[in-house]
């Protein structure tokens, strides 16, 4: 071994990593390898790649679903010679149907929602309150609609087609921010 006593020591004798002069006889350098870096933490995932996905699956499956009869319904008839128009459609109430059934499922999402009752939050308690409120009425509405229709009693259809749609505006808004609070507090 040129250029060491053979004990092992580098010339300099500090016992440290070789230093170019000291593998000057093999003709090869060595260099010493930076320690290795742990690996990047995970960007934090936003809450709204989980909650705009559950949002677009509730829209879809719940409302476009939800409203699917009425419209095949109305393609149908307006295939016809004698077809009803929309507010016809509209006045026979199916439409608070699907309101009710929105209404109550958003109510009970954030009623049985992951987390202790204590949770609920000023908005969720009034957001359960008005969809409520809105399934209690709907029902009302429709089943009075239902009895009018069987009786001699005569009922404007075009009024309740304009209920129908308001209310069902409604729900379709207070049913999404429902779901959205729930799975946005859930997402984090």
């Amino acid at each position: 071994m040129s250029g060491s006593s053979g004990t092992g020591i580098s010339p300099g004798g500090s016992g440290g990593p070789p230093t170019p002069s000291d593998t000057a006889d093999s003709g090869t350098t060595t260099t010493s390898q930076p320690p290795a870096q742990p690996p990047p933490a995970p960007a934090p995932v936003s809450p709204w790649t989980v909650v705009g996905p559950k949002l677009q699956h509730w829209f879809f499956f719940g409302v476009l679903f939800g409203v699917l009869p009425i419209a095949l319904c109305f393609a149908m008839n307006s295939l016809s010679r004698n077809g009803m128009t929309l507010t016809q459609l509209l006045g026979r109430g199916e439409l608070l149907i699907v309101t009710t059934s929105l209404a109550a499922a958003a109510a009970g999402q954030i009623i049985t929602r992951k987390g202790s009752p204590a949770g609920i939050t000023n908005v969720l308690g009034f957001l359960v309150c008005l969809n409520i409120l809105l399934a209690v009425a709907t029902a009302g509405l429709f089943a009075f609609v239902s009895y009018a229709s069987q009786t001699p009693q005569s009922i404007d259809a075009t009024s309740v087609a304009q209920y129908s749609v308001v209310l069902f505006a409604s729900s379709v808004v207070t049913a999404g921010s429902s779901a959205l609070i729930v799975e946005w507090e859930q997402a984090q």
